[in-house]
């Protein structure tokens, strides 16, 4: 007997070796698990892309449109009084009241406080705190317009422990762990409560620790099986082990699932702070803390947005342990069992203007190479517009079912708006449905842009040719024959007739092709090959008389980069992307595009102003009639059987382009002003609505005049029939109109041009 209990004894001193072994054994690769995930990393954090902030300075320009739009496109409420982030309000017609939303890290100039503003004619005049601290800057950020993801959907949000607020703090651990600054990764006595509970009782309580829940969350599956439960065990004990209580805590608190939105898993406090009530943790109050607290145990069940009334009862259970565990007063408890659930949820992070994200993808991987995007948590600041975009989208898609039975073949159509003075892109629409097809026809589609090219070669040539071309001169609209391609070339204006003797202006607001092929001849097409090669064009164009007419391809991208440059007659290459910064708020790329001078305002505007008679009288007049009635300059395109229809428009502010056609280039039977113009004026009309575009004055060196239709001479009051025409400075008609003027009109005119006749009979001797 003897021999046999030693021999049992052996065997289980042995095995209670071998078991002690090969715990320690897990135990030490549970700990390098730990510090390997928690060092390197612990959880995927998505890149979001940001659209353009509301950036306030005293004297700058808002964007276009009503203010009210501009605030509810970056996903601000009204309210009448707002006090919470998120919330906006408008005291009267000049002034506004905004509580900004959290930005992100490295932003700067976002206050954590209402701000007031007035304005007027759309520039800043006014800006202070609500409390009345004047402000020289105040950053507005929006809602991102989308989030690069893992598989798993995750938004997370990761905050320091110092950032998250004491109440926050000993909510999650009075409901979840109050032991948790006393026990080692293992609770054996909250285990036997745990039991007790379960068996004397209907209710269930788990007896998981905290650092259990982050070790099954973290490292494991949410299995039940006592095989996972042993390895919880193991990886508590070694986050015991490998990190202080702060650090613990720190990790489960960014770590844990606080309910869905869509697809989209909210994670960490730092997000569900966020998502529920558009606040920074820090800014918490109580019951809020509280509220977050207890949707632990079912994120979806106590989901506040969802079931408030839920919410608010097992809030209140929460508030009940704070107050029995002596962390909260009995006067704090009661004020936040009072309070009502207010929730103030962020717009959830869909993926907006997707064709433009594509996009920002491949250019964020060029300046930050080898960036996994989905768990590198970098903010990407854009120079998207969400309400612009939106609008753009909405009215493509709206033009497209009006001429789907026209056409007769499957359209598609391209958006593009930008913001000419300095390259910045707006909105970017690459067709029908993003969901049928994600090719980028705004970027990537390359077609001929036909007449809506006419604008720059008359640029071209305002800028080679100088003072000898005006609006006013003539143009022989006749048959004329050149060599193309070592073949007799005929160009033909698309109505099919010739019209004699024109002006430059006619040319332009008829989109006469002969006229403008002579044009292109007269500049020289080798010179002007060069100069359009300062738009964005080099080494794309060949000095061929049909390049005048359009006859290469372009993407809509392209043609609006392009149409950039007669807003003041600076070349800006496009861009969307603004800037980049890691997850800490450091810069990893920042950049402005360099303008280029390629032409002088005056000649800008010469061209602007030729294109604003094209709204009026020409080819794109049906504008008007379709309800836009705001200044602009435009032109239409339609290039040979009616495969593709454009239509390129500016304001002051704003420059859209519009392509429409079939992604195989076939005839559809619509012109630009058919197709592509409906569009634009949906789209103009969307965002400014009643808020007239900035003036365009006209600059020093030209002069505008009012001219007698009929005569060609300054118009009088008794003209019937007149324009507004533009001349280079010094060059302006003198005489008042010899059909239509009185004696006294003579008169008038002939004392008005008296200086001028001097100064030209003397050689500028008299002034």
């Amino acid at each position: 007997m003897r021999r046999v209990l030693l021999r049992s004894f052996i065997v289980l001193c042995g095995v209670a070796l071998l078991a002690a072994g090969v715990a320690w054994a897990v135990y030490a690769r549970a700990r390098v698990l730990v510090v390997e995930r928690v060092e390197h990393g612990p959880w995927e954090v998505p890149t979001r892309i940001h659209p353009a902030p509301l950036v306030l300075k005293p004297g700058s320009t808002l964007p276009p449109g009503p203010l009210a739009d501009v605030l509810d496109g970056l996903g601000y409420q009204r309210v009448a009084n707002p006090v919470q982030p998120g919330e906006f309000g408008l005291a009267s017609a000049q002034r506004a009241v905004v509580v900004p939303r959290p930005g992100w890290p490295g932003l700067e100039d976002v206050p954590r406080d209402a701000i007031e503003f007035s304005h007027v004619d759309g520039k800043v005049t006014e800006l202070k705190r609500r409390k009345g601290m004047p402000l020289t800057r105040a950053v507005v950020p929006g809602v991102p317009l989308a989030e690069i993801r893992g598989p798993e959907g995750e938004s997370r949000r990761p905050v320091a422990l110092k950032d998250i607020p004491q109440a926050l703090q000993d909510a999650v651990i009075a409901v979840e762990d109050r032991r948790f600054r006393e026990h080692h990764g293992v609770d054996p006595r909250g285990v036997a409560r745990a039991l007790l509970t379960n068996v004397t009782s209907d209710a269930r309580q788990g007896g998981s620790t905290l650092t259990q829940q982050l070790a099954k969350n973290m490292f494991l599956t949410q299995e039940r099986t006592l095989s996972r439960k042993l390895k919880e065990l193991f990886f508590a004990l070694a986050l015991e082990d490998a990190y202080p209580k702060d650090r613990i805590l720190e990790l489960y608190l960014n770590e844990i699932y606080l309910g869905q939105h869509g697809s989209v898993s909210i994670c960490g406090v730092g997000q569900a702070a966020l998502a529920y009530f558009s606040k920074e943790p820090a800014r918490l109050t109580l019951d809020e803390a509280a509220l977050l607290a207890g949707m632990i145990r079912a994120p979806n069940a106590y989901a506040p947005d969802r079931h408030p009334e839920k919410a608010r009862t097992r809030r209140d259970v929460v508030l009940h342990l704070m107050l029995e565990q002596g962390r909260i007063n009995r006067k704090q408890h009661d004020a936040a069992v009072a309070a009502p659930v207010r929730v103030r949820p962020t717009v959830t992070v869909q993926r907006q203007a997707p064709w433009a994200v594509d996009d920002l993808v491949d250019l964020i991987n060029e300046v930050v190479p080898g960036v996994e995007l989905r768990s590198a948590g970098l903010h990407v600041e854009t120079t998207l517009d969400g309400r612009i975009q939106r609008a753009a989208e909405n009215a493509l898609r709206r033009g497209l079912e009006k001429v789907d039975a026209r056409a007769g073949v499957p359209l598609e159509g391209a958006v593009v708006v930008m913001q000419p003075a300095h390259g910045n892109v707006l909105a970017m629409v690459g067709g029908r449905s993003y969901a049928d097809s994600q090719f980028n026809r705004a970027s990537r589609g390359k077609r001929q842009p036909g007449s809506v090219f006419k604008p720059l070669v008359y640029l071209g040539a305002f800028h080679l040719l100088g003072r000898s071309l005006a609006p006013t001169t003539l143009l022989d609209d006749e048959p004329l024959t050149l060599t193309l391609g070592g073949k007799p070339w005929s160009p033909r204006n698309s109505d099919r007739k010739f019209h004699g003797e024109i002006t430059v202006r006619d040319a332009v607001e008829q989109s006469l092709n002969v006229p403008t092929v002579r044009v292109g001849v007269q500049v020289g097409l080798p010179r002007l090959v060069e100069f359009l090669g300062q738009l964005g064009l080099a080494g794309r164009l060949d000095p061929v008389p049909s390049l005048v007419l359009g006859a290469f391809d372009m993407s809509p991208l392209e043609v609006a980069a392009a149409y950039a440059a007669l807003a003041d007659g600076a070349y800006v290459p496009p861009r969307m992307l603004r800037r980049v910064r890691d997850a800490q708020g450091r810069v990893l790329m920042d950049g402005a595009s360099d303008a280029v001078e390629v032409a002088t305002d005056e000649e800008a505007y010469l061209v602007r102003d030729l294109m604003r008679g094209v709204l009026e009288r020409g080819t794109g007049r049906a504008a008007r009639a379709l309800g836009y009635h705001h200044p602009a300059s435009g032109k239409t395109g339609t290039t040979t059987e009616s495969r593709d229809a454009w239509f390129a428009g500016m304001d002051g502010q704003l420059l859209a382009v519009v392509w429409l056609g079939a992604d195989q280039p076939v005839p559809t039977g619509l012109t630009g002003a058919q197709a592509a113009l409906p569009i634009w004026v949906d789209l103009m009309n969307a965002i400014r609505k009643n808020d007239a575009p900035p003036a365009d004055p006209v600059p020093a060196g030209l002069t505008a005049v009012d001219i007698c239709d009929e005569s060609r001479h300054r118009a009088t009051t008794h003209c019937p029939a007149r324009h507004r025409e533009v001349y280079w400075r010094g060059a302006e008609p003198l005489d008042a109109c010899p059909v239509h003027a009185e004696p006294s009109d003579r008169m008038e005119a002939l004392l008005r041009s008296l200086p001028r006749r001097l100064q030209d009979l003397f050689g500028g001797i008299t002034d």
